[in-house]
């Protein structure tokens, strides 16, 4: 576990039990609904997540862009480092074509309202919602890499919802043809 993940669960907990002084919890209320939901999400066990499988290159690349975006993007920078820190990353030679890559167009259905959606997994500068392009950066994006055909995997909103989705079939983009270097 990253300490700052810890040092969350303890905000959490003070803002919790009301143990916080007055004017300090007044200053607060944003952090301690941000480390709720990642309590909720990152202090799962887990088995409680599906089993993730990326290409080394993904992961590096990954690795690389959640660091520049920290700041700006601190829930996904969470969420994505825990899904990167407990990944098997292998050789691309060797991924599963049913597990969703960058550059790989990914059918996945809602599990609460039954929806069916198509999209293509991208780095944030290739984004383009209006055309099926989903960032990695968005809670989506990040709920969607790694995670194989049939596999289902729960994120949250940016409005705090709790949201499952179903990977349904993925189509990988021939060699050569992958998702842009970030």
């Amino acid at each position: 576990m990253r300490v700052h993940a810890a040092a969350g669960l303890a905000v959490s907990n003070r803002c919790m039990t009301d143990e916080a002084p007055t004017g300090w919890r007044d200053r607060v209320v944003g952090a301690c609904a941000y480390w709720e939901k990642q309590r909720k999400t990152l202090m799962r066990p887990a088995d409680q997540f599906p089993p993730i499988v990326l290409k080394a290159t993904d992961h590096d690349r990954l690795l690389a862009l959640i660091e520049a975006a920290s700041d700006k993007l601190p829930d996904v920078y969470e969420y994505l480092t825990a899904k990167l820190d407990r990944a098997a990353v292998i050789d691309a030679s060797e991924i599963a074509l049913a597990v969703v890559t960058m550059g790989a167009r990914v059918a996945f259905r809602d599990e609460m309202t039954g929806l069916e959606r198509t999209v293509t997994l991208v780095y944030p500068h290739d984004a383009d919602l209006a055309a099926g392009r989903v960032s990695v950066l968005t809670p989506i994006g990040a709920a969607l890499i790694g995670v194989a055909s049939g596999q289902s995997i729960t994120w949250y909103t940016r409005k705090d919802e709790a949201k499952t989705l179903t990977v349904l079939a993925v189509e990988r983009p021939a060699e050569g043809q992958g998702a842009i270097a970030a």
